[in-house]
């Protein structure tokens, strides 16, 4: 089985609790960021012409720029106005926006490691194979590169050279983005789900340090979200005997979101048991899991989540 992400979990709760495919839509696009960036470092346009031209801040030009967020469709018509840019030069820049592609990813890993008897995958991979001939790193590449992969391991194939290529691209990439920590996370699964009962054990530390900056966000939503993804982080930490690096980063994102002020009673439980699992080396979650029960604030995929690691353990064991 492939072992799904509690991130990924929360992010569908929160935001594609439908599980509806997301649509290609003409309001919210996206833009090439990297040639925008180029196009106003060619023409020598200062960021603070841009801040007080279209009152875009510098903090959110960056943002944007690192594809953290997606700008309002009148803040790139201003800035195709600023830089003189034709139309046709100005379509050849537009791209799906962030939440779409982060949506198309997610509900992918999402049925990858859950039930998929309405064959979603398919329909997934029919939406994007249009993007196939795009530039290498046009985000929906991945997507298709990571359901392939897939759809070749339920036929028993070797699926190596798809994750070597993913792995490829993670190593490359200088300013990491949001999709770059989902699919970083993507590949985790490809390569557990490649090797059978063994976890990667070449966790990356950049990654990490990324994901522990989003416990500093200023959205309640986006903080529980990446928080699901350090739970990941601790629960492969904990699988290869790294409790001591497990229970430090266990404790560094719980410091982090209590002085952000977003702390609910579930997540102190959690991170509460979890700890004293670490401590105690303690790779059973049947406690962990009979608690989470108990509060009755917890979706029934999460409560999946760790029923599936209990049983993950199980079988690696015997």
């Amino acid at each position: 089985m492939i072992l799904s992400s509690l991130g990924i979990i929360r992010y569908i709760d929160l935001r594609c609790r439908k599980k509806l495919l997301p649509q290609n839509s003409v309001v919210a696009v996206g833009i090439d960021r990297e040639k925008m960036a180029t196009i106003i470092q060619g023409k020598n346009i200062k960021l603070s012409v841009i801040e007080k031209k279209l009152g875009l801040s510098k903090s959110r030009y960056y943002r944007w720029i690192n594809y953290d967020v997606d700008l309002p469709f009148e803040y790139t018509v201003g800035l195709k106005k600023l830089l003189g840019l034709s139309d046709n030069e100005f379509l050849s820049l537009i791209l799906p926006s962030t939440d779409e592609v982060l949506d198309t990813l997610a509900l992918a890993m999402y049925f990858s490691s859950f039930s998929d008897k309405n064959n979603k995958l398919s329909i997934i991979m029919n939406s994007v194979k249009k993007y196939r001939n795009e530039n290498q790193k046009y985000p929906f590449k991945f997507i298709i590169l990571y359901l392939q992969a897939f759809f070749e391991k339920k036929e028993e194939k070797n699926i190596d050279i798809y994750i070597n290529k993913l792995d490829k691209y993670l190593e490359s990439i200088e300013s990491i983005t949001d999709f770059d920590l989902f699919l970083n996370f993507a590949v985790l699964q490809l390569k557990q789900l490649e090797s059978g009962y063994q976890i990667e054990k070449n966790l990356n530390v950049t990654f990490i340090n990324k994901l522990l900056e989003k416990m500093k966000l200023d959205d309640f939503s986006e903080v529980i979200i990446f928080h699901g993804f350090i739970i990941d982080i601790v629960i492969n930490l904990i699988l290869i005997n790294k409790n001591k690096m497990a229970l430090e980063v266990l404790n560094k994102s719980f410091d982090l979101m209590i002085n952000s002020g977003y702390t609910d009673e579930y997540s102190k439980i959690l991170d509460n048991e979890l700890s004293q699992a670490i401590q105690k080396k303690d790779t059973n979650f049947e406690k962990l899991i009979r608690i989470i029960k108990q509060t009755g604030t917890v979706s029934e995929d999460e409560i999946l989540y760790w029923s599936n690691y209990q049983t993950y353990i199980q079988r690696a064991n015997s």
